[in-house]
């Protein structure tokens, strides 16, 4: 603060120098930036050393945006730009004066440039369980982003191991890397693997009907968990989604 008002009573060189390095130690500064790309509605957010205002205070004329239709939102200790598209790159600059929670502001612009990439792939299930016929049109949903298909493979729990599937709380949830090779080394078997093709727009949430009528034919009656993962991806980084069903 004496730095601050020393420069407001004199602009000096070295008061200029002193009051820089003071703001980067202990000062309201711009800390980080971020961009929020795998959700549908991507949106950049900048970081800052300090809480913002929550309540009452307009943020927008504090951001030069570099389109009309853009939104800023104070969120904890960041401001957020909704309206940005993916696979553009966006320069934003916090003007001096964007004031934060505990009344200090910014000394001066800050610019800020990032680039909005595209949705990293994805796979889900939309559901926990289904029950499926063993006759008929048999399918079960699910849900990708950037992907054009989807390595599957179907477990059957037998009736032994159903008792402890449920009390080692496997039934019913997704499994981590670490519960897939419990549940496939002691609880499930391997009864059947392929792909399926997806429906796919980029950076879309899309739903894709898979037909389970092959993978099901000539099985008992029983519980069975469905996993689907990204082709080439380590199952230690991404495990893939489970879908559990009733037989």
């Amino acid at each position: 603060p004496v730095l601050r008002l020393a420069n407001d009573i004199q602009s000096r060189q070295d008061i200029d120098v002193a009051l820089e390095k003071a703001v980067g130690k202990y000062g309201f500064r711009v800390t980080e930036s971020t961009v929020e790309n795998n959700a549908s509605q991507p949106r950049i957010c900048v970081q800052f050393s300090d809480a913002l205002v929550q309540a009452g205070v307009d943020y927008e004329p504090f951001v030069q945006l570099p389109e009309s239709g853009m939104v800023v939102q104070p969120d904890g200790n960041q401001l957020c730009v909704d309206g940005v598209r993916h696979g553009e790159r966006y320069s934003l600059t916090m003007r001096a004066g964007l004031p934060s929670d505990t009344g200090e502001v910014m000394h001066r612009d800050v610019d800020v440039t990032l680039y909005v990439r595209d949705r990293n792939p994805v796979v889900r299930f939309p559901g926990r369980s289904y029950v499926l016929p063993r006759t008929g049109q048999a399918a079960l949903p699910v849900e990708t982003v950037n992907l054009t298909e989807v390595d599957l493979k179907l477990r059957r729990v037998s009736d032994r191991n159903l008792l402890r599937a449920i009390q080692d709380d496997f039934f019913g949830r997704p499994l981590s890397y670490w519960q897939e090779d419990e549940f496939v080394g002691e609880i499930a078997e391997d009864v059947w693997s392929g792909t399926a093709i997806v429906q796919n727009e980029l950076n879309q949430d899309m739903t894709t009907r898979l037909p389970m009528d092959e993978a099901i034919a000539g099985l008992p009656a029983g519980i069975y968990a469905l996993t689907a993962s990204i082709p080439g991806t380590d199952s230690y980084d991404d495990p893939g989604a489970t879908q559990w069903f009733v037989l």
